[in-house]
């Protein structure tokens, strides 16, 4: 079972961010609080781990569309 995700430079996540997992977890906030970055940040790794790539343009998660690459990357992180 994951109990922990952190995700960085992932989407509204530009800094290294922690999210503690547990049976049952409740995502609650504003919009655009980063909701569902955790969730497509799941899905993305169930793909990599279920298919062994890494290639998010080739994802196989119907009917999930995470974007391509440059919608997965935190878009300010682009000006460093």
């Amino acid at each position: 079972m994951i109990t922990e995700i952190t995700l960085e430079n992932f989407k509204g996540y530009r800094e290294k961010t922690s999210i503690q997992l547990a049976p049952i977890t409740l995502l609650y906030g504003p919009k655009s609080a980063g909701k569902s970055s955790i969730f497509h940040a799941l899905l993305y790794l169930y793909e990599v781990v279920q298919n062994d790539w890494c290639d998010v343009d080739l994802c196989t998660l119907a009917p999930v569309d995470l974007g391509g690459f440059l919608n997965l990357v935190n878009r300010d992180s682009e000006e460093d």
